[in-house]
């Protein structure tokens, strides 16, 4: 027992403890930052989707006016027929009329809903590859 030096382990036992301390401070330091970075994300996502819902929710209201718009229309055409083929007539172009209107709309709106989509994971996939990024270091 007489080789026992204290001096020696309470040194051994600070440095350590100091090691342990200055671990714990850098993971912590990590931690904070990819939290803060994590709400920078999810902020940036909320307004991404209020963005886009709203993109969306215009282009379906302007929609919803250009075939309320082409009814209207079409009523007042009808209105002045004369004969049974110039309902006919008016009726077939009216139907021709939307159907390519429908197939146009449709294609706009799905140009708008899939920017949308794209506009709205954007910011979470860069988060994630920064994350993904940040464990591989």
């Amino acid at each position: 027992m007489a080789n026992f030096n204290s001096d020696a382990v309470s040194e051994q036992f600070r440095s350590f403890a100091e090691k342990g301390m200055a671990q714990t401070q850098e993971a912590y330091a990590k931690f904070k930052s990819q939290a803060e970075e994590n709400h920078k994300a999810l902020e940036e996502s909320v307004e991404t989707v209020r963005s886009a819902v709203q993109t969306v929710s215009k282009k379906s209201i302007e929609n919803a006016r250009q075939q309320s718009q082409a009814a209207f229309d079409h009523v007042e055409r009808l209105m002045g027929v004369k004969s049974i083929s110039e309902f006919l007539e008016i009726q077939t172009a009216f139907l021709r009329q939307q159907a390519e209107m429908n197939i146009a709309q449709a294609k706009e709106m799905q140009n708008v809903t899939s920017g949308a989509v794209e506009e709205v994971s954007k910011p979470a996939r860069e988060a994630f590859t920064k994350a993904v990024d940040g464990m591989s270091r």
